[in-house]
């Protein structure tokens, strides 16, 4: 736990709406983190972790001007669970790193961190609650195919390969199940919001 912050995390499977969820909570007041957007940082090309990532999966998953490729890098490891690992053992570090450091960086005290993997990464332990979105199989398909441009099949392979939603149930302390529309997915992140800051009250870091 960082002193004087209170960190929650924002968490969900490939097209559950997490970073709509992300955005609501913004739109509230709260700072939060993206870990995707760092993960893009860390992964510039001529950067320490981009060369480990070429060095392990090769060339196929760099442009021809040596950019990561993030369309080729996924179809390598969203079909093949041993070569997930092997990416988030690489990237985890370099991503941790910044987003201590980001959040050190902030004035607010209320900071939220929206990551895939917060747990996988270890993450979630330095966190002191984790808010879970959920959203039906059906939906995420719909979403991930008009975000990235991919068939439902790739999409279907990409949820396979992540957690199922029991574990996000039994390990995530705040759950927002995002099936029913924006004005309905807002008051449920305000619900949660309000909550959060109760947490933070009772913990002497907001008044």
């Amino acid at each position: 736990m960082m002193q004087n912050k209170f960190l929650f995390g924002i968490t969900g499977g490939s097209g559950t709406g997490k970073t709509t969820v992300s955005d609501i909570f913004r739109e509230l007041g709260f700072y939060v983190i993206d870990c995707d957007v760092i993960s893009r940082e860390v992964t510039k090309k001529g950067s320490p972790c981009l060369a480990k990532l070429a060095e392990r999966f090769g060339s196929k998953i760099l442009t021809e001007d040596g950019e990561l490729d993030r369309r080729s890098l996924g179809a390598v490891v969203f079909s093949d669970a041993g070569s997930l690992c092997i990416l988030n053992e690489i990237t985890h570090k370099y991503i941790l790193a910044e987003v201590f450091k980001a959040a050190e960086a902030s004035d607010e005290v209320m900071i939220g961190i929206d990551g895939a993997v917060l747990f996988e990464s270890g993450l979630s332990d330095s966190l002191e609650c984790v808010v879970g979105v959920l959203s039906d199989r059906g939906e995420r398909i719909k979403r991930i195919v008009a975000r990235d441009g991919i068939t439902c099949e790739a999409a279907e392979k990409r949820i396979c390969s992540q957690k199922v939603d029991k574990f996000f149930i039994e390990n995530c302390d705040y759950l927002i199940y995002n099936n029913n529309g924006k004005e309905n997915l807002v008051e449920k992140v305000r619900e949660v919001g309000l909550k959060l800051k109760e947490e933070g009250k009772r913990k002497g870091l907001l008044f």
